[in-house]
C-alpha cells in the first residue's frame, strides 16, 4: 500500500511534497495514500471528548502536557521526534 504520512499540522507539508513530486515529474499520489495522520487534531478530539485537559493542540503544549522534550523547536528532526513519540502517547487513549 501507499504511505500514510503523520505529523502536526501536516496539511502545510503535504501540499510542499505535492509541489516537489509534480516539479519533479512524478505522482505523489502513486506513493503517498490520500489518508493522513495528523496529531493537532487527534488532540482536539481528545480534548473534546474529555480525554484530556489541553484545550489548545499545538505541538509545544502536548509535549508539555505528556513530559516530552524537544530539544529544538522549530528544527525538522526534532520536532518530528517530538510529534512521534506525542503519537505513540495519543495511541495509547
Amino acid at each position: 500500500g501507499r504511505i500514510v504520512i503523520a505529523g502536526q499540522n501536516i496539511s502545510f507539508d503535504i501540499d510542499f511534497m505535492r509541489r516537489l513530486y509534480r516539479l519533479g515529474g512524478a505522482d505523489y499520489r502513486e506513493y503517498f495514500s490520500h489518508r493522513n495522520l495528523d496529531t493537532s487534531t487527534l488532540l482536539r478530539f481528545f480534548y473534546l471528548t474529555g480525554k484530556i485537559p489541553v484545550k489548545h493542540s499545538s505541538l509545544t503544549a502536548a509535549c508539555d502536557y505528556y513530559n516530552i522534550e524537544i530539544k529544538k523547536r522549530h528544527n525538522a528532526l526534532s520536532d518530528a521526534l517530538g510529534t512521534a513519540k506525542l503519537l505513540q502517547k495519543l495511541y495509547t487513549l
